[in-house]
């Protein structure tokens, strides 16, 4: 059984580097006491490998440890250390009135029963110097790992003790001051802005915890160590589990915050959608109103230019377009002749038609009553026909004086009238 709990112990507890470190935490604790008296004794219930003995040596105490495991004094034997194999209560009860400075019980409260737990409290209270420290370190129930699973590898173990119970033990024995250190919980954990996580909370409060309990009546070490008692340590499961809840609570505040965020958007993005289907709806409908409008401006057009061309056939074929197909052209040729450079000659091309016209009786007649409907043409075209009938060597007519008073263009008028009156009675003479 000894070589089992010592390589069990090798196997879990960690390396002697490793609890070194740890057990680190007590020396504020422990320096006054030795900085005060010379030869100060500390002494070490369950010492095991020794660990403590080293640094309480290193710091100037007489470390002295007592254990039952052979296999683990072995180690200590080989250090040279002052160990026996004796019983921790025993040990405790031979110790005169106050002759220890320091009184720890690392991992060991936890292998014996609570009333031995009580009897080594009120020894140790009896052994202490005024002023002397008791140091008691255990397994943490407050964490849900060890408490349910961790605590019981150890085949030793009998049953966990609470922080509290344990505590109030030392309070109860009349220690001046008590204070509860929590031990060893995750680095990372420590941050409190850490996220914690349910895992965190299960298995993330410190798995270890100690009490340290000082004896009252010396001033000078209780003003000492106050700076240690007043320190804070560890992770609670109280802590873990409201960081916890603050963190979930500031989480689901952030996701309400981006679901409302997300709604909001949503309803801008469906009121755009439905702006913008109302313009498309709105551009649709113009759009069939100006296409139906150019539809129907194009069905008015057609219908324009279809009655046009109807209407343009309907003059091409009828008698009096053909009858004045002539007089056309003569209109034509007589507008042209006002703007010609050569209105002399087209003058004399009019008077060749016009003589034409006066010697075909099928034309002559048709045209003599469409020129009635036209005085001034009839007139105009009389005047150019008669015009090139004067011989050049006539001389010019005269108009009478009671003809004066006409404007210029009614005596041309006049002597129109008056060539063909002379014309016509020539004619019938």
């Amino acid at each position: 059984m000894d070589s089992f709990y010592s390589a069990f112990e090798d196997l879990h507890r960690g390396s002697r580097e490793l609890i070194t470190g740890r057990l680190q935490v007590y020396l504020p604790f422990v320096r006054p006491l030795v900085m005060q008296r010379a030869n100060a004794i500390a002494l070490d219930l369950g010492c095991g490998r020794g660990e403590w003995l080293d640094l309480a040596s290193s710091e100037g105490f007489h470390a002295q440890g007592v254990d039952l495991d052979k296999g683990m004094l072995a180690a200590c034997h080989e250090r040279g250390m002052d160990v026996q194999q004796r019983d921790a209560l025993d040990m405790l009860r031979s110790l005169p009135d106050e002759s220890v400075s320091v009184v720890s019980a690392f991992h060991f409260v936890e292998h014996i029963s609570f009333d031995d737990v009580r009897q080594m409290i009120a020894e140790a209270m009896r052994v202490l110097v005024p002023g002397g420290l008791l140091i008691m370190e255990t397994p943490n129930p407050e964490n849900v790992v060890v408490a349910g699973s961790l605590f019981y590898m150890d085949p030793t173990h009998r049953k966990p003790i609470p922080p509290p119970l344990l505590s109030f033990a030392a309070e109860y024995a009349r220690f001046e001051r008590v204070k509860i250190l929590r031990l060893q919980e995750p680095q990372s954990l420590r941050d409190p802005a850490a996220a914690i996580s349910l895992l965190n909370v299960l298995e993330g409060v410190s798995p270890d915890y100690s009490v340290v309990a000082q004896k009252g009546g010396d001033e000078v070490l209780l003003a000492g160590t106050a700076p240690a008692f007043e320190r804070e340590y560890g992770l609670t499961l109280q802590a873990l589990a409201s960081r916890h809840t603050q963190h979930a609570e500031a989480r689901l505040l952030q996701i309400e915050a981006s679901l409302r965020e997300a709604e909001v958007r949503t309803t801008l993005a469906e009121v755009m959608a439905g702006q913008a289907r109302n313009e498309a709806q709105e551009a649709q409908r113009q759009a069939r109103a100006a296409r139906e409008d150019l539809e129907a401006r194009a069905l008015r057009a057609e219908a324009l230019a279809y009655q046009y061309f109807q209407d343009l056939a309907a003059v091409r074929a009828s008698t009096s377009w053909r009858m004045t197909a002539p007089l056309r052209s003569v209109s034509t040729v007589a507008r042209a002749l006002r703007r010609n450079t050569v209105k002399s000659n087209a003058k004399r091309v009019l008077g060749h038609a016009a003589r034409y016209v006066r010697r075909q009786p099928w034309l002559a007649k048709p045209a003599l009553s469409l020129l009635k409907r036209f005085p001034r043409l009839k007139q105009r075209l009389t005047l150019i026909v008669t015009g090139f009938n004067v011989h050049p060597a006539q001389p010019a007519l005269i108009i009478p004086s009671d003809a004066a008073h006409l404007t210029p263009h009614a005596r041309e008028i006049y002597a129109d009238l008056k060539i063909a009156v002379a014309r016509r009675q020539k004619e019938e003479g």
